[in-house]
């Protein structure tokens, strides 16, 4: 469905020097950037770690005008990309709605302040080491955070993989009985069953810390000169993968702003041009823009397409 609209914006693509804005869709994207701005402390509640990636590089945007007037040219001027963009909003609202009920619940029922829902977030993504947005009993077993905190002293368990504190845990925290503790049930019982100490966001950092030295550990004891080796036949052996395109077309535009600046003018491609200049240098929307690059395969064709518009400039 979206072979016709790129078949005509390509064959029209100078369109976009002289279009006149449509306020509409400019009120509209605006509407829908500014309704999923919210506070670090909402977006931790955010189960997706890619969401939560979306939601932080739409709250880097607002705060530079290029990137703004840039974003907003391109949504008016494509219909692919304003299909694609609301859909992708229409789903971050309703995981901001939920994030924000989530955090009021922790709120009323256990007190919890911002910094200590960031330092517990931090903790939880630690331990969830795929991403996954739940914790299961295996990934509480390799993290030793039970025994980190003093929930197995004394523990009679005939081994590490036959744990019964685990398995009394997660019968005490998982409320749903779905094998998995998510985000909210896990800050629902840490003060409660994890933690005695009263400065919870201080103990939660120290566990990410203690989390993290094990992982540079583990990284550590791989042989680096045997993986750049692999790298470098793997990439003589395939073209570049999105990840490389995307992070290639970051670099180049750095390159343009530095020997042609002067091709951001005025006209709507010269603005979004800017926007493209401006955005490529504020590192939590690049992380954004990566990630719906790579994972949205009509966005990156749309992506490809604006690249070279952008290079027909310089």
């Amino acid at each position: 469905p979206l072979l016709l609209p790129l078949l005509l914006f390509c064959a029209h693509a100078d369109a976009l020097s002289v279009k006149a804005t449509q306020s509409k869709y400019a009120e509209r994207l605006s509407r829908m950037m500014r309704a999923v701005s919210v506070p670090e402390s909402t977006i931790a509640l955010v189960p997706s770690a890619s969401e939560r990636t979306l939601l932080r590089g739409v709250s880097a945007a607002l705060d530079d005008d290029k990137v703004v007037d840039a974003f907003t040219i391109l949504y008016e001027d494509i219909a692919p990309v304003r299909l694609a963009g609301d859909l992708i909003f229409r789903t971050l609202e309703s995981r901001v709605e939920a994030a924000r009920n989530g955090k009021a619940k922790l709120v009323e029922t256990a007190a919890y302040t911002d910094t200590e829902l960031l330092a517990a977030r931090k903790l939880f993504d630690l331990v969830d080491r795929d991403g996954s947005g739940g914790i299961d009993r295996q990934k509480l077993l390799d993290s030793g955070l039970l025994r980190s905190v003093g929930h197995c002293d004394g523990c009679a368990c005939d081994s590490v993989r036959n744990c019964v504190k685990i398995d009394d845990l997660m019968v005490e925290i998982d409320s749903d009985g779905d094998d998995r503790i998510s985000f909210e049930e896990f800050m629902l019982a840490a003060s409660r069953l994890l933690y005695t100490e009263s400065n919870v966001a201080e103990v939660m950092d120290d566990e990410a810390k203690r989390l993290l030295c094990e992982l540079d550990s583990l990284a550590d004891e791989c042989d680096k000169t045997v993986l750049d080796e692999l790298a470098i036949q793997a990439a003589a052996r395939r073209r570049p993968s999105a990840n490389e395109r995307f992070d290639e077309m970051i670099v180049t535009f750095a390159e343009w702003e530095s020997r042609c600046a002067a091709a951001a003018d005025d006209t709507r491609l010269g603005r979004v041009l800017a926007g493209c200049f401006a955005g490529a240098k504020i590192p939590s929307l690049v992380a954004a823009l990566k990630l719906a690059y790579v994972d949205y395969r009509p966005l990156r064709m749309m992506g490809d397409l604006i690249f070279r518009l952008m290079r027909s400039l310089v």
